[in-house]
Protein backbone atom coordinates (compact mmCIF):
# COMPACT_ATOMS: atom_id res chain seq x y z
CA UNK A 1 0.00 0.00 0.00
CA UNK A 2 2.37 2.31 0.91
CA UNK A 3 4.72 1.03 -2.17
CA UNK A 4 1.97 2.18 -4.40
CA UNK A 5 1.18 5.73 -2.46
CA UNK A 6 5.12 6.41 -2.69
CA UNK A 7 4.30 5.75 -6.74
CA UNK A 8 1.41 7.73 -7.15
CA UNK A 9 2.94 10.68 -5.34
CA UNK A 10 6.23 10.07 -7.45
CA UNK A 11 3.93 10.54 -10.97
CA UNK A 12 2.21 13.54 -9.54
CA UNK A 13 5.81 15.31 -9.47
CA UNK A 14 6.70 14.25 -12.70
CA UNK A 15 3.20 14.84 -14.58
CA UNK A 16 2.87 18.62 -12.53
CA UNK A 17 5.47 20.36 -14.17
CA UNK A 18 4.34 19.61 -18.03
CA UNK A 19 0.51 20.38 -16.75
CA UNK A 20 1.86 23.63 -15.12
CA UNK A 21 3.26 24.72 -17.86
CA UNK A 22 0.50 23.57 -20.19
CA UNK A 23 -1.89 25.69 -18.78
CA UNK A 24 0.32 29.03 -18.60
CA UNK A 25 1.03 28.06 -22.62
CA UNK A 26 -3.20 27.69 -22.72
CA UNK A 27 -3.64 31.02 -21.54
CA UNK A 28 -0.91 32.72 -23.11
CA UNK A 29 -2.86 31.41 -26.26
CA UNK A 30 -6.21 32.72 -25.03
CA UNK A 31 -4.79 36.34 -24.25
CA UNK A 32 -2.73 36.13 -27.10
CA UNK A 33 0.38 37.80 -25.34
CA UNK A 34 3.32 38.89 -27.52
CA UNK A 35 6.43 36.92 -24.79
CA UNK A 36 9.33 39.53 -25.88
CA UNK A 37 12.52 37.77 -25.93
CA UNK A 38 15.33 40.06 -25.89
CA UNK A 39 17.81 39.14 -28.64
CA UNK A 40 20.83 37.97 -26.58
CA UNK A 41 18.42 35.33 -25.14
CA UNK A 42 18.43 33.22 -28.32
CA UNK A 43 20.20 32.75 -31.48
CA UNK A 44 19.01 34.83 -34.27
CA UNK A 45 15.91 37.48 -33.83
CA UNK A 46 13.57 36.40 -36.18
CA UNK A 47 11.18 39.12 -38.05
CA UNK A 48 8.39 38.70 -39.92
CA UNK A 49 9.02 39.82 -43.62
CA UNK A 50 5.91 40.79 -45.74
CA UNK A 51 5.72 37.90 -47.72
CA UNK A 52 5.91 35.00 -44.83
CA UNK A 53 2.70 33.64 -45.62
CA UNK A 54 4.16 32.92 -49.11
CA UNK A 55 7.09 31.17 -48.21
CA UNK A 56 5.51 27.79 -49.04
CA UNK A 57 2.37 25.66 -48.09
CA UNK A 58 4.34 23.33 -45.96
CA UNK A 59 3.97 27.12 -43.17
CA UNK A 60 0.15 26.78 -43.82
CA UNK A 61 0.14 30.67 -42.97
CA UNK A 62 -2.21 33.06 -44.05
CA UNK A 63 -1.96 36.48 -45.26
CA UNK A 64 -4.34 37.92 -42.80
CA UNK A 65 -2.38 36.35 -39.58
CA UNK A 66 1.26 37.62 -40.62
CA UNK A 67 2.49 40.49 -38.32
CA UNK A 68 5.05 42.29 -40.18
CA UNK A 69 7.88 43.73 -38.89
CA UNK A 70 11.38 44.66 -39.80
CA UNK A 71 15.39 44.86 -37.53
CA UNK A 72 15.46 47.64 -35.66
CA UNK A 73 16.65 51.36 -36.60
CA UNK A 74 20.26 51.96 -35.25
CA UNK A 75 19.93 52.76 -31.48
CA UNK A 76 16.82 51.23 -31.42
CA UNK A 77 15.47 48.10 -28.77
CA UNK A 78 14.63 44.74 -30.93
CA UNK A 79 11.69 45.09 -28.22
CA UNK A 80 8.43 47.18 -28.93
CA UNK A 81 7.75 47.67 -25.19
CA UNK A 82 8.64 50.78 -23.69
CA UNK A 83 9.69 49.54 -20.31
CA UNK A 84 11.36 52.66 -19.09
CA UNK A 85 7.87 54.50 -19.63
CA UNK A 86 5.42 51.60 -18.72
CA UNK A 87 2.67 51.87 -16.19
CA UNK A 88 2.15 48.32 -14.03
CA UNK A 89 -1.64 49.40 -13.90
CA UNK A 90 -2.45 49.90 -17.23
CA UNK A 91 0.09 47.67 -18.78
CA UNK A 92 -2.27 44.89 -16.61
CA UNK A 93 -5.41 45.75 -17.78
CA UNK A 94 -7.70 43.36 -20.06
CA UNK A 95 -9.68 46.36 -21.13
CA UNK A 96 -6.69 48.21 -22.53
CA UNK A 97 -5.35 44.81 -24.14
CA UNK A 98 -8.28 44.33 -25.51
CA UNK A 99 -8.66 47.56 -27.30
CA UNK A 100 -4.86 47.09 -28.37
CA UNK A 101 -5.81 43.71 -29.76
CA UNK A 102 -8.25 44.60 -31.95
CA UNK A 103 -6.59 47.74 -33.39
CA UNK A 104 -3.32 44.91 -33.84
CA UNK A 105 -5.52 42.39 -35.36
CA UNK A 106 -7.24 44.88 -38.02
CA UNK A 107 -3.47 46.18 -39.43
CA UNK A 108 -0.83 43.43 -39.38
CA UNK A 109 2.01 45.91 -40.11
CA UNK A 110 1.48 47.59 -36.90
CA UNK A 111 4.63 46.29 -35.33
CA UNK A 112 6.52 48.28 -38.03
CA UNK A 113 4.28 51.62 -38.01
CA UNK A 114 4.99 51.49 -34.40
CA UNK A 115 9.21 50.73 -34.97
CA UNK A 116 9.09 53.68 -37.36
CA UNK A 117 7.15 56.11 -35.28
CA UNK A 118 8.92 55.38 -31.99
CA UNK A 119 12.48 55.78 -34.01
CA UNK A 120 14.34 58.92 -32.57
CA UNK A 121 16.89 60.15 -35.10
CA UNK A 122 19.51 61.14 -34.31
CA UNK A 123 19.43 65.53 -35.77
CA UNK A 124 23.46 66.25 -34.67
CA UNK A 125 26.69 66.68 -32.11
CA UNK A 126 27.27 69.47 -29.94
CA UNK A 127 30.34 71.10 -31.40
CA UNK A 128 31.17 73.93 -28.53
CA UNK A 129 29.18 74.35 -25.04
CA UNK A 130 31.53 77.39 -23.79
CA UNK A 131 29.53 78.19 -20.26
CA UNK A 132 26.08 75.88 -18.70
CA UNK A 133 24.43 74.20 -21.23
CA UNK A 134 20.89 71.61 -20.89
CA UNK A 135 19.34 69.27 -22.87
CA UNK A 136 15.47 68.36 -22.03
CA UNK A 137 14.87 65.18 -23.01
CA UNK A 138 11.09 64.79 -21.90
CA UNK A 139 10.54 65.67 -17.92
CA UNK A 140 14.67 65.32 -17.93
CA UNK A 141 17.16 67.22 -18.23
CA UNK A 142 21.45 67.36 -18.17
CA UNK A 143 24.03 69.27 -18.80
CA UNK A 144 26.06 68.93 -21.87
CA UNK A 145 29.26 69.30 -23.77
CA UNK A 146 31.65 68.89 -26.93
CA UNK A 147 29.96 65.77 -28.99
CA UNK A 148 26.47 65.24 -26.74
CA UNK A 149 24.19 63.58 -29.16
CA UNK A 150 21.12 66.01 -29.83
CA UNK A 151 18.35 63.80 -30.63
CA UNK A 152 14.57 64.61 -32.07
CA UNK A 153 12.09 66.28 -29.51
CA UNK A 154 15.44 67.61 -27.71
CA UNK A 155 14.84 71.64 -26.45
CA UNK A 156 18.64 72.64 -25.68
CA UNK A 157 18.93 75.62 -23.38
CA UNK A 158 21.76 77.91 -22.37
CA UNK A 159 22.45 79.82 -19.47
CA UNK A 160 23.76 83.14 -18.35
CA UNK A 161 26.93 84.02 -20.63
CA UNK A 162 26.81 80.48 -21.98
CA UNK A 163 26.97 79.63 -25.67
CA UNK A 164 26.19 76.58 -27.54
CA UNK A 165 27.47 75.70 -31.05
CA UNK A 166 25.30 72.78 -32.37
CA UNK A 167 26.43 70.62 -35.67
CA UNK A 168 23.55 69.39 -37.63
CA UNK A 169 23.78 66.33 -39.97
CA UNK A 170 24.09 67.73 -43.27
CA UNK A 171 26.63 70.37 -42.14
CA UNK A 172 24.32 72.82 -40.53
CA UNK A 173 25.99 74.70 -37.79
CA UNK A 174 22.86 76.89 -35.32
CA UNK A 175 24.40 79.33 -33.00
CA UNK A 176 22.81 79.47 -29.76
CA UNK A 177 23.27 82.91 -27.69
CA UNK A 178 22.74 82.85 -23.89
CA UNK A 179 19.95 82.43 -22.07
CA UNK A 180 17.81 81.01 -25.19
CA UNK A 181 16.33 78.16 -25.67
CA UNK A 182 16.03 75.88 -29.52
CA UNK A 183 13.94 72.95 -29.80
CA UNK A 184 15.18 70.17 -32.60
CA UNK A 185 11.56 68.75 -33.07
CA UNK A 186 12.63 66.34 -36.25
CA UNK A 187 14.71 65.40 -39.03
CA UNK A 188 14.11 64.34 -42.37
CA UNK A 189 16.73 62.74 -44.46
CA UNK A 190 15.76 61.43 -48.37
CA UNK A 191 15.29 62.35 -52.10
CA UNK A 192 17.67 65.28 -52.55
CA UNK A 193 16.33 67.12 -49.15
CA UNK A 194 17.17 67.39 -45.81
CA UNK A 195 14.54 68.36 -43.30
CA UNK A 196 14.74 70.19 -40.18
CA UNK A 197 11.41 70.92 -37.75
CA UNK A 198 13.10 73.70 -35.29
CA UNK A 199 11.12 75.91 -32.67
CA UNK A 200 12.76 79.00 -31.26
CA UNK A 201 11.17 79.24 -27.91
CA UNK A 202 13.28 81.94 -26.81
CA UNK A 203 16.25 83.91 -27.09
CA UNK A 204 18.27 84.25 -30.32
CA UNK A 205 19.91 81.30 -32.76
CA UNK A 206 22.52 81.84 -35.77
CA UNK A 207 21.02 79.33 -38.74
CA UNK A 208 24.29 78.76 -40.60
CA UNK A 209 23.59 76.13 -43.67
CA UNK A 210 26.27 74.64 -45.55
CA UNK A 211 25.71 76.43 -48.76
CA UNK A 212 26.99 75.61 -52.60
CA UNK A 213 29.18 78.76 -52.94
CA UNK A 214 32.68 79.44 -53.46
CA UNK A 215 34.25 79.14 -50.13
CA UNK A 216 35.77 82.06 -48.93
CA UNK A 217 37.13 83.01 -45.70
CA UNK A 218 38.22 86.62 -43.98
CA UNK A 219 41.56 86.30 -42.13
CA UNK A 220 40.51 89.00 -39.99
CA UNK A 221 40.62 88.48 -36.29
CA UNK A 222 37.62 86.31 -35.36
CA UNK A 223 34.47 87.62 -33.62
CA UNK A 224 33.18 84.55 -31.50
CA UNK A 225 36.59 84.23 -30.08
CA UNK A 226 34.39 83.01 -26.92
CA UNK A 227 33.65 80.05 -27.77
CA UNK A 228 37.41 79.17 -28.79
CA UNK A 229 39.63 77.31 -29.01
CA UNK A 230 36.89 74.14 -29.90
CA UNK A 231 38.03 71.04 -28.60
CA UNK A 232 38.72 69.52 -32.58
CA UNK A 233 42.28 70.29 -32.19
CA UNK A 234 42.89 70.08 -36.05
CA UNK A 235 40.55 73.44 -36.29
CA UNK A 236 42.11 75.84 -34.18
CA UNK A 237 44.26 78.43 -35.55
CA UNK A 238 46.72 77.77 -32.90
CA UNK A 239 47.17 74.22 -34.38
CA UNK A 240 48.20 75.76 -37.36
CA UNK A 241 50.58 77.94 -36.29
CA UNK A 242 52.41 75.28 -34.01
CA UNK A 243 53.17 73.38 -37.34
CA UNK A 244 54.50 76.39 -39.29
CA UNK A 245 56.66 76.93 -36.64
CA UNK A 246 58.14 73.96 -36.05
CA UNK A 247 58.68 73.75 -40.11
CA UNK A 248 60.00 77.00 -39.69
CA UNK A 249 64.06 78.38 -39.38
CA UNK A 250 65.04 80.35 -36.76
CA UNK A 251 65.29 83.31 -39.46
CA UNK A 252 61.69 82.53 -40.76
CA UNK A 253 60.75 82.78 -36.84
CA UNK A 254 62.76 86.37 -36.67
CA UNK A 255 60.45 87.47 -39.31
CA UNK A 256 56.79 86.65 -38.72
CA UNK A 257 57.04 88.10 -35.15
CA UNK A 258 58.77 91.29 -36.43
CA UNK A 259 56.21 91.58 -39.01
CA UNK A 260 53.08 90.80 -37.13
CA UNK A 261 52.06 88.37 -39.19
CA UNK A 262 49.71 85.31 -37.78
CA UNK A 263 51.16 82.73 -40.82
CA UNK A 264 49.18 80.06 -39.08
CA UNK A 265 46.06 81.96 -40.26
CA UNK A 266 46.47 81.45 -44.04
CA UNK A 267 47.62 77.64 -43.29
CA UNK A 268 44.02 77.58 -41.47
CA UNK A 269 42.26 79.08 -44.35
CA UNK A 270 44.13 76.62 -47.07
CA UNK A 271 43.07 73.68 -44.95
CA UNK A 272 39.73 74.48 -44.67
CA UNK A 273 39.49 75.23 -48.69
CA UNK A 274 41.33 71.51 -49.47
CA UNK A 275 38.82 70.17 -47.14
CA UNK A 276 35.65 71.88 -48.21
CA UNK A 277 36.95 70.55 -52.41
CA UNK A 278 37.49 67.04 -50.99
CA UNK A 279 34.08 67.03 -49.43
CA UNK A 280 32.12 68.58 -51.74
CA UNK A 281 32.39 65.17 -53.86
CA UNK A 282 29.69 64.10 -50.63
CA UNK A 283 26.31 63.85 -51.78
CA UNK A 284 24.83 67.09 -50.25
CA UNK A 285 21.09 67.23 -49.92
CA UNK A 286 19.46 70.82 -50.20
CA UNK A 287 19.52 72.15 -46.67
CA UNK A 288 15.71 73.16 -45.53
CA UNK A 289 14.59 74.14 -42.67
CA UNK A 290 11.53 75.27 -41.00
CA UNK A 291 11.95 77.57 -37.63
CA UNK A 292 8.98 78.35 -36.00
CA UNK A 293 8.48 81.16 -32.95
CA UNK A 294 5.00 81.28 -31.25
CA UNK A 295 4.45 84.23 -33.62
CA UNK A 296 5.75 83.43 -36.92
CA UNK A 297 6.76 80.15 -39.47
CA UNK A 298 10.25 80.55 -41.25
CA UNK A 299 10.97 78.07 -44.42
CA UNK A 300 14.54 78.42 -45.84
CA UNK A 301 16.14 76.62 -48.20
CA UNK A 302 19.99 77.15 -48.24
CA UNK A 303 20.01 79.95 -46.47
CA UNK A 304 21.59 81.73 -43.40
CA UNK A 305 19.89 84.05 -41.37
CA UNK A 306 19.65 85.43 -37.54
CA UNK A 307 16.51 85.21 -35.43
CA UNK A 308 15.21 87.05 -32.39
CA UNK A 309 12.31 86.01 -30.00
CA UNK A 310 11.38 86.89 -26.54
CA UNK A 311 7.95 85.46 -25.19
CA UNK A 312 4.95 87.60 -25.80
CA UNK A 313 7.15 90.20 -27.79
CA UNK A 314 8.26 91.04 -31.07
CA UNK A 315 10.36 88.67 -33.25
CA UNK A 316 13.58 89.99 -35.24
CA UNK A 317 14.73 88.37 -38.56
CA UNK A 318 17.42 88.61 -41.17
CA UNK A 319 18.34 86.40 -44.11
CA UNK A 320 22.14 86.79 -44.62
CA UNK A 321 23.40 87.69 -47.80
CA UNK A 322 24.18 84.55 -49.74
CA UNK A 323 23.35 83.85 -53.55
CA UNK A 324 21.60 80.35 -53.39
CA UNK A 325 19.17 80.69 -50.35
CA UNK A 326 15.30 81.40 -49.96
CA UNK A 327 12.90 82.45 -46.71
CA UNK A 328 9.30 82.45 -46.45
CA UNK A 329 7.32 83.56 -44.04
CA UNK A 330 3.82 82.54 -43.02
CA UNK A 331 1.68 84.69 -40.31
CA UNK A 332 -0.29 83.81 -37.42
CA UNK A 333 -4.18 83.19 -37.54
CA UNK A 334 -6.55 80.69 -38.32
CA UNK A 335 -7.46 81.49 -41.98
CA UNK A 336 -4.03 82.86 -42.95
CA UNK A 337 -2.13 80.47 -44.99
CA UNK A 338 -0.46 82.76 -47.56
CA UNK A 339 3.11 82.89 -47.46
CA UNK A 340 5.84 86.06 -48.31
CA UNK A 341 9.39 85.26 -49.56
CA UNK A 342 11.55 87.79 -47.58
CA UNK A 343 14.40 89.51 -49.17
CA UNK A 344 18.17 89.13 -48.42
CA UNK A 345 20.29 91.07 -45.89
CA UNK A 346 17.25 92.96 -44.13
CA UNK A 347 16.02 93.12 -40.88
CA UNK A 348 12.54 92.32 -40.58
CA UNK A 349 9.84 92.59 -37.47
CA UNK A 350 6.85 90.66 -36.51
CA UNK A 351 4.20 92.42 -34.60
CA UNK A 352 3.69 90.31 -31.01
CA UNK A 353 -0.20 88.52 -32.57
CA UNK A 354 2.12 87.12 -35.30
CA UNK A 355 -0.92 89.03 -37.73
CA UNK A 356 1.96 91.04 -39.61
CA UNK A 357 5.71 90.92 -40.46
CA UNK A 358 7.56 94.47 -41.68
CA UNK A 359 10.73 95.79 -42.74
CA UNK A 360 12.85 97.02 -40.13
CA UNK A 361 15.92 99.59 -41.38
CA UNK A 362 16.77 100.09 -37.67
CA UNK A 363 16.90 97.17 -35.59
CA UNK A 364 18.13 97.94 -31.81
CA UNK A 365 21.92 97.95 -30.83
CA UNK A 366 21.23 94.67 -29.17
CA UNK A 367 20.22 92.93 -31.87
CA UNK A 368 23.11 94.67 -34.59
CA UNK A 369 25.88 93.71 -32.09
CA UNK A 370 24.51 89.60 -31.62
CA UNK A 371 24.60 89.84 -35.23
CA UNK A 372 28.37 90.45 -35.50
CA UNK A 373 29.33 88.04 -33.31
CA UNK A 374 28.50 85.29 -36.09
CA UNK A 375 30.31 87.90 -38.62
CA UNK A 376 33.84 85.90 -39.07
CA UNK A 377 33.99 82.25 -37.60
CA UNK A 378 36.60 80.79 -39.55
CA UNK A 379 37.29 78.31 -36.93
CA UNK A 380 33.89 76.89 -36.56
CA UNK A 381 33.67 76.65 -40.83
CA UNK A 382 36.83 74.54 -40.67
CA UNK A 383 35.40 72.24 -37.65
CA UNK A 384 32.33 71.81 -40.03
CA UNK A 385 34.18 70.23 -42.63
CA UNK A 386 36.02 68.15 -40.34
CA UNK A 387 33.05 66.83 -38.90
CA UNK A 388 31.32 66.19 -42.19
CA UNK A 389 34.14 64.05 -43.39
CA UNK A 390 33.83 62.30 -40.25
CA UNK A 391 30.11 61.71 -39.42
CA UNK A 392 28.41 63.33 -42.09
CA UNK A 393 29.76 62.07 -45.34
CA UNK A 394 28.65 58.27 -44.74
CA UNK A 395 25.00 58.90 -44.03
CA UNK A 396 24.58 61.15 -47.24
CA UNK A 397 26.18 59.37 -49.34
CA UNK A 398 24.17 56.12 -48.15
CA UNK A 399 21.00 57.82 -48.33
CA UNK A 400 20.02 55.67 -51.23
CA UNK A 401 21.12 52.51 -49.59
CA UNK A 402 18.39 51.13 -48.23
CA UNK A 403 19.49 48.37 -46.59
CA UNK A 404 22.27 50.19 -44.54
CA UNK A 405 20.90 53.41 -44.02
CA UNK A 406 18.13 52.64 -41.06
CA UNK A 407 19.56 49.24 -39.66
CA UNK A 408 23.43 50.73 -39.58
CA UNK A 409 22.42 54.89 -39.57
CA UNK A 410 19.44 55.02 -38.13
CA UNK A 411 17.43 57.14 -40.80
CA UNK A 412 14.20 57.05 -42.50
CA UNK A 413 14.54 57.44 -46.04
CA UNK A 414 11.86 60.15 -47.15
CA UNK A 415 10.48 60.40 -50.80
CA UNK A 416 9.54 63.83 -52.78
CA UNK A 417 6.31 63.36 -52.01
CA UNK A 418 6.23 62.57 -48.22
CA UNK A 419 8.34 66.10 -47.98
CA UNK A 420 5.67 67.76 -49.58
CA UNK A 421 3.06 66.24 -47.88
CA UNK A 422 5.11 66.86 -44.29
CA UNK A 423 5.89 70.35 -45.27
CA UNK A 424 2.00 71.09 -45.76
CA UNK A 425 1.38 69.54 -42.54
CA UNK A 426 3.61 71.56 -40.29
CA UNK A 427 2.52 74.47 -41.85
CA UNK A 428 -1.26 74.29 -41.14
CA UNK A 429 -0.36 72.77 -37.71
CA UNK A 430 2.00 74.82 -36.65
CA UNK A 431 0.11 78.56 -37.74
CA UNK A 432 -3.59 76.43 -36.32
CA UNK A 433 -1.45 75.39 -32.77
CA UNK A 434 1.18 78.41 -32.34
CA UNK A 435 -2.24 80.76 -33.05
CA UNK A 436 -4.20 79.14 -30.24
CA UNK A 437 -1.03 79.75 -27.80
CA UNK A 438 -0.69 83.10 -28.73
CA UNK A 439 -4.43 83.72 -27.88
CA UNK A 440 -3.35 82.23 -24.47
CA UNK A 441 -0.60 84.31 -23.78
CA UNK A 442 -2.31 87.70 -24.83
CA UNK A 443 -5.39 86.39 -22.29
CA UNK A 444 -2.56 85.97 -19.27
CA UNK A 445 -0.60 89.14 -20.43
CA UNK A 446 -4.08 91.24 -19.72
CA UNK A 447 -4.27 90.07 -16.38
CA UNK A 448 -0.63 90.36 -15.49
CA UNK A 449 -1.15 93.86 -17.03
CA UNK A 450 -4.40 94.45 -14.89
CA UNK A 451 -2.75 93.44 -12.10
CA UNK A 452 0.74 95.75 -12.87
CA UNK A 453 2.76 92.66 -12.92
CA UNK A 454 3.41 92.51 -17.18
CA UNK A 455 6.85 92.37 -17.46
CA UNK A 456 7.55 91.65 -21.22
CA UNK A 457 11.43 90.73 -22.31
CA UNK A 458 13.38 92.31 -25.10
CA UNK A 459 17.04 91.84 -26.45
CA UNK A 460 19.04 92.78 -23.95
CA UNK A 461 23.56 92.65 -23.96
CA UNK A 462 22.94 89.75 -22.22
CA UNK A 463 23.07 88.01 -25.51
CA UNK A 464 26.56 89.40 -26.48
CA UNK A 465 28.28 90.90 -23.69
CA UNK A 466 30.20 87.96 -22.76
CA UNK A 467 31.48 87.64 -26.32
CA UNK A 468 31.99 91.15 -27.27
CA UNK A 469 33.98 91.52 -24.06
CA UNK A 470 36.75 88.44 -25.45
CA UNK A 471 36.56 89.67 -29.00
CA UNK A 472 37.49 93.20 -27.61
CA UNK A 473 40.10 91.77 -25.32
CA UNK A 474 41.65 89.17 -27.98
CA UNK A 475 42.45 92.50 -30.19
CA UNK A 476 44.11 94.30 -27.56
CA UNK A 477 46.12 91.35 -26.44
CA UNK A 478 46.61 89.56 -30.16
CA UNK A 479 50.32 89.50 -30.30
CA UNK A 480 51.23 89.36 -26.52
CA UNK A 481 54.02 86.83 -25.65
CA UNK A 482 51.62 84.52 -23.78
CA UNK A 483 49.58 84.07 -26.97
CA UNK A 484 52.42 83.29 -28.62
CA UNK A 485 53.84 80.65 -26.24
CA UNK A 486 51.28 78.22 -27.57
CA UNK A 487 52.95 77.83 -31.14
CA UNK A 488 56.18 76.14 -28.88
CA UNK A 489 53.88 73.82 -26.89
CA UNK A 490 54.15 69.81 -27.28
CA UNK A 491 51.32 67.96 -28.28
CA UNK A 492 50.26 66.88 -25.03
CA UNK A 493 50.68 70.67 -23.07
CA UNK A 494 48.61 71.96 -26.06
CA UNK A 495 46.32 69.07 -25.32
CA UNK A 496 46.23 70.58 -21.98
CA UNK A 497 45.76 74.27 -22.74
CA UNK A 498 42.90 73.26 -24.99
CA UNK A 499 41.11 71.79 -22.66
CA UNK A 500 42.06 74.19 -20.14
CA UNK A 501 40.45 77.25 -22.41
CA UNK A 502 37.89 75.49 -24.30
CA UNK A 503 35.87 75.53 -21.23
CA UNK A 504 34.60 78.10 -18.47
Amino acid sequence: MNKQILSAFVLICLLLPSLVMGQAESVDDFLGLEMEVLPELKSHQKFTAEDFHKSGPEWNVKAAEVEVDKYPYKNQNYSLIPWSDLDPENWLSIENWLKERSLKDSNPTWKTMLRDASATELVGKILQCKGICHIYRGPKAVKVSHLSRVLEGDEITTEKDSVAWIFLIDGTTVRISPESSLSMMEINLGDGQSFFHARLNEGHIFWNSRIKENFNLDPEPETDVYSLPLLVREANQQYYERQDYKNSSDRQRLDSIIDIKDRGIQSQITAAKNLWNKNSSTAFPESVAMVITPNGTFLSQNARFDLFYNLGGEASFKHRDTPYGSVKFQARGYTSTETKELEKDKWYSVTPNGREIRENPTPSTEIQIAELMTKRIRTVELARELWIEKYSAPILNARFRFDVFNSQFGYNFWSVDQFSLRTKFLYEYSRRIETTHLKSIENLNEKLAAKGELKLKSPTAGLYQASLNHYLLGLKKRNTNKTMQVREMNDLQYYVWILKNGKL
